[in-house]
């Protein structure tokens, strides 16, 4: 395995960007941002270069070699974000060469995508796994993830006192430093009462809903938890090859990707309307909802039309 390079963090401007971003990105995202900055101003150097006269021209080199190496789109994407980024905020503190800050914002790479290929969980499915799974906390987990559309994330951040079964109110620690509420229905609040009780006669030393034999859930704690539950009911079969293995637990693992999916679905099959459905997933737009949701342009076009004759009429 090879070992990252060791990086001098004195970069003035970098560390001015990482302190105006606090209030905004998770310290855990700030710190992957600064090792990026640092490797990307490294680069730059290495041809002559300094980050307050990088061009998009800079960016896309930059974005390519990593992608020649094999670096996985979800690698590439955290480093485009923190370049644009900075690149953004250079721009509004007139710092940047490059005067056409939106040339940054329009670039692109093209990436393959990691699309799971596990469609939206079936009601029948949802009984199915819940009778499978024997660890309570797991059975929780599972029900919270498929009924609240919780990101991995926000499973470890989520603490009792998001909790209000007086004013059936849920609030989600999410992306961007940002909260967000979802509503409780009354047919679910004995099940959160149930659980608390049970959590309580853990005697544990932290207030997080979810926990893990070292104390607090880290994000790699619920995505091992989540792997658990899926090898309980969906187990490997023997002698398969490492790709074959690979494909299995797309077409058949559940992630709290595949729960949210399941939930936005659901809800829009209920007929939610999609503004209420993107405020409760903690979308920024309704478009990004649209798209999460697999509706085309086409489908979303007859479905108004549908509607508007009943609505509007003549």
């Amino acid at each position: 395995m090879t070992k990252r390079r060791k990086l001098n963090f004195a970069n003035p401007l970098i560390e001015e960007f990482i302190q105006a971003k606090k209030s905004e990105r998770r310290p855990s995202t700030l710190n992957r941002y600064r090792y990026v900055l640092y490797e990307f101003d490294r680069w730059l150097q290495a041809r002559g270069k300094s980050l307050s006269s990088i061009l998009v021209e800079d960016l896309g080199s930059f974005i390519a070699e990593k992608q020649e190496k094999g670096l996985s789109s979800n690698t590439v994407v955290v480093k485009l974000w923190a370049i644009k980024g900075f690149a953004k905020w250079l721009w509004y503190r007139d710092k940047l060469t490059e005067k056409n800050h939106k040339a940054f914002d329009e670039y692109y790479p093209d990436l393959p995508k990691n699309e799971d290929t596990r469609s939206a969980l079936k009601p029948q499915e949802e009984k199915l796994i819940l009778k499978k799974l024997g660890n309570q906390m797991f059975r929780m987990m599972f029900w919270v993830g498929n009924n609240y559309g919780l990101r991995c994330s926000e499973f470890s951040t989520l603490i009792v006192q998001n909790i209000d079964l007086e004013n059936q109110k849920l609030q989600v620690h999410g992306k961007g430093n940002k909260y967000r509420r979802v509503g409780i229905p009354k047919g679910h609040i004995q099940t959160w009462q149930d659980w608390l009780t049970t959590r309580e006669a853990y005697h544990l030393p932290h207030d997080h809903v979810f926990f893990s034999s070292n104390g607090k859930p880290t994000h790699r704690t619920i995505q091992r938890y989540f792997n658990k539950m899926s090898e309980q009911v969906y187990p490997l079969p023997e002698g398969i090859s490492r790709d074959e293995v690979m494909q299995f637990k797309k077409d058949n693992w559940f992630t709290p990707h595949i729960l949210r999916f399941t939930f936005a679905t659901k809800l829009y099959l209920g007929g939610m309307p999609l503004l209420d459905i993107s405020k409760a997933l903690g979308h920024n737009s309704i478009r990004t909802t649209q798209i999460y949701l697999r509706i085309d342009e086409q489908k979303a076009h007859e479905s108004y039309l549908n509607n508007a004759e009943k609505i509007l009429g003549s």
